[in-house]
């Protein structure tokens, strides 16, 4: 998921950058001395609105910091009913546990270390399903299916 993320953030830079500026100059063509209709209007609020609250903060440059400093200190109140966290969490209650043998340990040793770790599992209330795999490769997971709907289930593959 973080890589996703990284990628969105990465290619909405890059549209941003390079096509946002071309299809503005492409379609924002001015019409007059004073320019299209949608640079107009922008300047129209702009002037009403952002001009007024900026020569009043520009008047009183204490007020503004003291009220920059306060809205500050109030959105940090916040970080611990949000929490922080760059990334969300997975949502998906479950965990892996790898056994590793001694080389050249034999797939029915193997399958006793599964078979023991897996009851070691079954006794706590908190784990619902149990999936094991002994031996290489690696069976298809699907980590969405609903717990509700799966049985446990025990699968053994051959190296």
């Amino acid at each position: 998921m973080p890589v996703a993320v990284v990628f969105t953030i990465g290619a909405s830079l890059l549209v941003s950058l390079t096509i946002v500026p071309f299809l503005s100059g492409r379609v924002l063509v001015a019409e007059s001395e004073h320019g299209n209709v949608f640079y107009r209007a922008m300047t129209w609020a702009i002037e009403g609105t952002y001009r007024r609250v900026l020569e009043r903060a520009v008047a009183r440059p204490r007020t503004t910091l003291l009220l920059a400093a306060a809205l500050f200190a109030a959105s940090l109140t916040l970080v611990p009913r949000i929490g922080f966290s760059l990334f969300p969490k997975a949502g998906v209650p479950q965990f892996m546990v790898r056994i590793e043998g001694a080389e050249g340990a034999s797939l029915a040793e193997a399958d006793g270390a599964a078979r023991f770790v897996e009851s070691v599992l079954s006794r706590h209330s908190e784990v619902s399903n149990v999936a094991v795999t002994v031996g290489k490769g690696r069976p298809r997971v699907y980590c969405c299916s609903s717990a509700a709907t799966r049985s446990p289930s025990r699968r053994t593959w051959g190296s």
